[in-house]
């Protein structure tokens, strides 16, 4: 062949090839983009329904209950250990003849059933009290509570009648929720948190994250509860959260426990 003809030839020959591979790449990208709009589209439609929220609102509630598992490298060991460990006893169900495996294996569900009674139990709590409570759910449903963001809050105690009781039910909870306040802050720098305090209107005022949300229910609004219920003492309760959130980091979030 013509040497001149063939180069001419081999030129279309590779912009056609060209040409070709970009209008792959291009219906690869357009199925790519499709694809992650369709997944996103399907959680976000499963990020609505009732279950989704159980099971968020659950593990929201294990990871404030069990609060050493929001240390990172027990997550990251967790996530990537977890997962292989129980897909290899799957596959190879004779390992759990071995009773170390079997212990082991029953473990995390056992805890994780645990966890779901005092879930249970920690709804209850909120549903049965015998006085009104307001802004409660909002706060601890927010999206952005969790161990490591803090929300300053007001809490507002209507009393009829025993107050020095009250007082009571308050400083002790301002007591424990040292134990839950943790250590000084990082560097030794101002510590953005606020600790719990009361005054004599009934009061309340600190910093809350996740565990200070459980703290509230148990330590707080359960005693109240008790008490309303001995003798009418408490018409309403309100939480009022005034500003937040803000981010304390891991160092800062030791227990003084």
């Amino acid at each position: 062949m013509d040497p001149i003809q063939k180069a001419f030839q081999e030129r279309e020959k590779l912009k056609e090839a060209e040409i070709f591979e970009q209008r792959r790449l291009t219906a690869r990208k357009t199925q790519l983009r499709r694809f992650k709009k369709n997944v996103l589209l399907f959680f976000r439609c499963a990020g609505r329904t009732k279950p989704f929220l159980y099971i968020q609102k659950f593990l929201r509630f294990v990871m404030a209950d069990l609060w050493i598992l929001n240390q990172s490298p027990i997550l990251w060991l967790l996530g990537m250990g977890l997962p292989s460990f129980y897909i290899t006893v799957l596959v190879v169900p004779e390992m759990l003849e071995s009773p170390t495996i079997a212990a082991i294996f029953s473990f995390f569900p056992i805890i994780l059933a645990i966890e779901w009674f005092r879930w249970i139990g920690f709804r209850r709590i909120l549903s049965k009290l015998s006085f009104s409570v307001s802004g409660f759910e909002s706060f601890y449903e927010n999206r952005k509570l969790e161990y490591y963001q803090w929300f300053e809050l007001e809490v507002k105690i209507q009393a009829d009648r025993n107050q020095e009781a009250i007082e009571a039910i308050l400083e002790s909870f301002c007591i424990l929720s040292k134990k839950l306040f943790y250590a000084p802050y990082a560097d030794n720098g101002v510590d953005p948190r606020k600790p719990w305090i009361h005054d004599k209107n009934l009061i309340l005022i600190g910093s809350g994250n996740s565990r200070i949300a459980l703290l509230l229910v148990r330590e707080l609004l359960q005693k109240l509860d008790r008490l309303h219920r001995f003798e009418a003492s408490v018409p309403a309760v309100q939480i009022v959260v005034v500003s937040g959130p803000i981010y304390v980091d891991s160092l800062s979030n030791q227990s003084n426990d």
